[in-house]
């Protein structure tokens, strides 16, 4: 409107023998862009401090012990105490609704917000649990983000609170299609095993902080060992990544690690139900999560032994094996590159891949310090394969 009035009172001038000047008007479609350092500081909102109305799942079962406990605490009265071992359990974890559940609208926080907390070991000290971090929105879609030594503010894990935060832009909204005007609430997905207290959760405007206090990664390097090594078999630790979302359903039994996916959405549009492929997503440490040094066994083959229904196996094609260094960044070979049928037992098949397969190089992977073998299905594909073994043979 005030383009225009401007160039009302342009016309009106000529009319008094004055001469015309060109006006440019303002495109009013044109966005804003605001400048985040002027912008109104972020409401902190209590996720959970003491009292657990809006929590779920704070009970014993066969893989947990999660309660609110009195002593000790980081904050005010009380602290959420945390036990699992989730291997014999499908799913192990907890929620919380904060705000009597109400809908949360998180926008304003995304680029400026982050989760934070306070968190300390149960006893001296212990390793950094995995825990997958999930906001729900009330059409049940997920954004989840991976908590880790990244988010801690120093390291070991010891009998000292230390805070811990994660940005929201780690949690892909966009991505899973998780509509962050409308968050139900926060899920815990507790992978592994642990022990921790986790107490004054809360989300807000992102601190300046210094430099994490990290002298060395917690690693403690190791050579591959000749001979056979174990990676997965039914019943062994470090597993992580199972459970049913809306694109696909990870289980772990006595007949194997089933894997079984359909992240195409109605529309035809690939990985739009799992976002980026983070969901597709499992993994295991063969090592307690310390970095295995791999460049000692050049001569290593990853052997991983599985099942399909079909002959051909179509699933191992849109199933990668991934190799995951300490910094996060992965080398991966398609299943299906390596696998033939086992001539003893129709439908099944063994993939032998040797580690020269991996391109470390081009993936930017330290081949010293690997932290974890990872499976990830291809975003857009759909599959069901049982894995009954992953090995490591190293024979000079």
């Amino acid at each position: 409107m005030r383009g225009y009035a401007c160039a009302g009172l342009a016309v009106l001038a000529a009319g008094c023998g004055m001469t015309l000047q060109p006006l440019t008007l303002e495109d009013v479609r044109t966005p804003y862009k605001v400048s985040t350092s002027l912008a109104a500081p972020l409401r902190t909102m209590p996720v959970y401090t003491d009292g657990t109305t809006d929590a779920w799942g704070l009970e014993k079962s066969t893989c947990k012990h999660l309660r609110e406990v009195r002593e000790p605490a980081a904050e005010g009265a009380a602290a959420l105490r945390l036990e699992w071992d989730a291997a014999a359990c499908t799913w192990t974890g907890m929620g919380i609704g904060w705000n009597a559940w109400l809908p949360k609208d998180l926008t304003p926080y995304i680029g400026r917000g982050e989760l934070r907390f306070r968190i300390r070991a149960v006893g001296d000290e212990s390793r950094v649990p995995l825990i997958i971090l999930l906001l729900e929105d009330y059409s049940g879609r997920m954004a989840s983000a991976v908590f880790g030594t990244h988010c801690l503010e120093r390291y070991p894990l010891d009998g000292e609170w230390q805070e811990a935060s994660i940005p929201l832009d780690a949690f892909d909204f966009a991505g899973q299609t998780c509509d962050a005007t409308n968050i139900k609430q926060l899920v815990l997905e507790l992978q592994g095993s642990g022990a921790v207290l986790i107490d004054a959760m809360e989300i807000g405007e992102r601190k300046q902080r210094p430099a994490p206090n990290r002298p060395s990664y917690p690693e403690s390097r190791v050579a591959l060992a000749r001979g056979t090594t174990d990676v997965w078999l039914p019943g062994s630790p470090g597993l992580w990544g199972l459970g049913t979302f809306p694109c696909r359903a990870y289980s772990a039994g006595p007949d194997g690690l089933t894997l079984q996916w359909s992240s195409a959405s109605d529309a035809g549009a690939p990985g739009s139900a799992c976002g980026d492929g983070r969901q597709l997503r499992c993994g295991v440490s063969w090592s307690d999560w310390r970095a295995v040094d791999l460049t000692a066994a050049p001569s290593a083959t990853l052997e991983l032994r599985f099942s399909e229904s079909a002959p051909s196996a179509p699933a191992a094609r849109h199933l990668r094996v991934g190799l995951e260094g300490w910094d996060g960044a992965r080398a991966t070979v398609p299943l299906a590159d390596r696998a033939a049928p086992d001539p003893t037992q129709p439908g099944r098949f063994i993939a032998r891949i040797p580690l020269t397969d991996f391109d470390f190089a081009a993936a930017r992977v330290d081949p010293r310090r690997i932290r974890q073998l990872t499976l990830e299905a291809v975003p857009g594909t759909a599959g069901t394969l049982t894995l009954t073994s992953i090995r490591w043979t190293h024979v000079d």
